[in-house]
């Protein structure tokens, strides 16, 4: 009996022997393992970060849209009071030529006519110009934040 328990405390010893690592190779394991969590928690930890930057990018390109459609909008009625004006001043061209023609020329009066055509005129230029360039500012200020917004997104 006494030499089967040696046998088998023989075999038992060699089994663990052969099944076991050493301490170094465990600990090396569990380091890597650990590295690889902390890893793991760091990127998802990113997607999360991009996720939200996604989304902040995808409302500021709504609200420069909805900017573009308003400057647009501007830029029409712009065009149309441009319009509205330039008939109204060949109507006033066209009045001073048959004023001219029809020898009723009060010089005075179709002086004032023609000057106070003119400062309409250039009144409405200046207003026309002034709200294109502020209607341009907007959307080139508009479109260097979503540019700068991408630059951002994509050095981080």
């Amino acid at each position: 009996m006494k030499k089967m328990v040696m046998i088998l405390l023989g075999v038992i010893f060699t089994l663990c022997l052969t099944g076991c690592v050493s301490q170094e190779d465990y600990d090396k394991v569990v380091a890597e393992r650990d590295a690889l969590s902390a890893r793991v928690a760091k990127l998802e930890e990113d997607v999360a970060t991009l996720q939200a930057h996604s989304v902040a990018l995808q409302n500021e390109n709504t609200e420069l849209q909805d900017q573009l459609k308003a400057s647009n909008k501007l830029a029409e009625s712009l065009n149309t009071a441009r319009e509205e004006l330039q008939a109204e001043n060949e109507a006033l061209q066209q009045t001073l030529e048959e004023m001219k023609n029809a020898k009723i020329v009060d010089e005075e009066k179709i002086r004032e006519s023609l000057d106070t055509a003119k400062e309409r005129t250039g009144e409405i230029s200046e207003n026309l110009m002034e709200s294109a360039s502020e209607a341009f500012s907007n959307a080139t200020d508009a479109a260097g934040g979503l540019w700068d917004s991408i630059k951002n997104s994509f050095g981080q």
